[in-house]
């Protein structure tokens, strides 16, 4: 089993852009309090995620693309974050879209651990101003990790789900922000596309129990959604490092094109989504683990990978890690722990190495360890 601890803020860490006009960031003002909301660039802009605040007690956290937040919303201490119990159901979903203008926004939502669609319920609100919240940036963040876990795998499903909703927002003005809206639905998978995704899994039993689809039939474009495994603690032999429940993201989305796998082979591996791959062979098989495509956020962020026995290494007291390589489309790691960061080794074999397969040129297709660098074979 691969030991694998990733922190929140890999998920939090990328700024949304300030040329980026469009989104749910800063200031509003709605019926339901002042709504002040973070919204951080993720997913090329498909895929960003939202957090912050309304009224007193109210926290939110979603998942925007610009133009539509699909999102779960809490009624908590601001102060500890500890769910408030007394007025009925402390969690509740909603959906809103942007007007043309970004100035308005309006939605269903509903009290609750179900989906707002069909809700007679609706939540609007207008633009007030750019100033994002000034409660503290790091108790979001874990409060919302937490708010995330309680909600379900099939609310973060439908609110991952934001990034494919292209043409997401009002189709036309309404007058007072209250009246009648179309909301945007999933474009659910056909009869034909879900049991293409189906026999796919049976044929893929890594990928049982996961949320995982595509559409068309088409398996280049393979996304599965992978679950982060919240509420662990790891220490370290050397160090007594320790990484705790506060540094955990919820779950993930990875891209990967199966067609260039071994039939039989994906499946999710700790907290990756991989398959053996299919194009390139060698003569390090003792020596490192086989050779996976990785499935990235980002479908060109695919990479080869591998982990490999090496000379042990000198880095510093302070360092987990150190980059020995990375050029011309190659990337090795030397992990002084290797049961901790991003690496997934089987055997904690030290060295990692990260091969583009649209820049590593190789033209035997082969490949070697050297001292725990894989290089390509004449």
């Amino acid at each position: 089993m691969r030991s694998l601890f990733f922190v929140l803020t890999a998920l939090f860490a990328s700024v949304l852009p300030a040329a980026m006009a469009q989104g749910f960031q800063g200031t509003w003002y709605s019926k339901e309090g002042t709504i002040s909301l973070w919204e951080e660039y993720k997913g090329s802009g498909k895929q960003n995620q939202v957090y912050g605040t309304f009224g007193k007690n109210g926290y939110i956290v979603g998942r925007s693309n610009g133009k539509t937040l699909r999102g779960v919303y809490a009624y908590a201490n601001q102060a500890t974050g500890q769910i408030i119990k007394n007025n009925g159901d402390p969690y509740g979903t909603f959906e809103w879209n942007l007007t043309s203008d970004f100035k308005q926004f309006n939605g269903p939502k509903r009290t609750g651990k179900a989906l707002p669609n069909g809700s007679p319920d609706s939540w609007s609100g207008r633009f007030v101003s750019t100033q994002p919240p000034k409660f503290d940036r790091s108790k979001l963040r874990r409060y919302s990790a937490g708010f995330l876990i309680e909600v379900g795998p099939a609310v973060n499903k439908w609110m991952n789900a934001v990034g494919s909703l292209d043409g997401a927002g009002y189709l036309k003005k309404p007058d007072d922000m209250l009246g009648d809206f179309k909301i945007s639905v999933v474009g659910a998978l056909s009869a034909e596309e879900q049991a293409a995704v189906n026999a796919f899994v049976n044929r893929n039993r890594g990928l049982k129990g996961y949320n995982c689809y595509f559409y068309k039939s088409d398996e280049s474009g393979l996304r599965c959604e992978i679950p982060a495994s919240a509420g662990k603690t790891i220490s370290t032999f050397a160090g007594g490092k320790i990484v705790g429940t506060d540094g955990y993201d919820v779950r993930k989305t990875d891209y990967l094109d199966a067609t260039q796998c071994v039939p039989g082979t994906v499946r999710v591996d700790g907290y990756f989504l991989v398959c053996d791959y299919a194009g390139w062979s060698g003569s390090y098989a003792q020596t490192c683990d086989k050779l996976e495509l990785q499935g990235a956020a980002r479908r060109r962020d695919s990479r080869l990978v591998s982990y490999c026995e090496g000379p042990e290494q000198r880095i510093g007291l302070t360092m987990e890690y150190r980059t020995l390589f990375n050029k011309l489309g190659k990337n090795v790691v030397y992990y002084k722990y290797p049961d901790v960061s991003q690496h997934a080794s089987a055997s904690d074999r030290y060295y990692k190495s990260e091969l583009d397969p649209d820049k590593y040129k190789c033209p035997s297709k082969k490949l070697w360890n050297n001292n725990g660098y894989l290089n390509c074979s004449k």
